[in-house]
């Protein structure tokens, strides 16, 4: 954008006009860099403006918290492996309707015994 620039190992800010805060320009330059969704933005610039004492109960609050192996902030993203959680909770619907941006379980291509999450991305009228 033209608020800021990032590199490899630099993030640069310009002069922001009163009102616009670092962390909402460095938080919206993440996003666009790093594919996140925007909708993000706010809970980036929130964990950017927050002291790092108060990071952990932010981040509870906001439903970021990690499990030994990450697989929590994993969740949902395509590709992953089911969390514990939503193995347990799996049923089959063959008759199901979809809807488009539904996240759903589906068998890993290399592994059939595997559920992943996938996204819908299209569906039949």
């Amino acid at each position: 954008s033209t608020l800021s620039f990032i590199n490899k190992t630099e993030l640069l800010v310009a002069n922001l006009p009163y009102g616009l805060s670092r962390e909402l320009v460095v938080a919206t330059a993440l996003c666009d860099t790093f594919n996140i969704p925007r909708q993000h933005i706010g809970g980036i610039s929130a964990l950017l403006s927050s002291a790092s004492s108060h990071v952990p109960e932010i981040k509870s609050r906001m439903g970021l918290y990690a499990d030994e192996f990450q697989d929590e902030l994993l969740r949902g993203d395509p590709g992953q492996p089911l969390v514990p959680t939503d193995r347990e909770l799996a049923i089959m619907k063959p008759l199901k309707i979809f809807k488009q941006g539904e996240i759903v379980a589906v068998s890993s291509s290399t592994d059939s015994n595997q559920l992943i999450y996938g996204i819908v991305t299209k569906t039949q009228d």
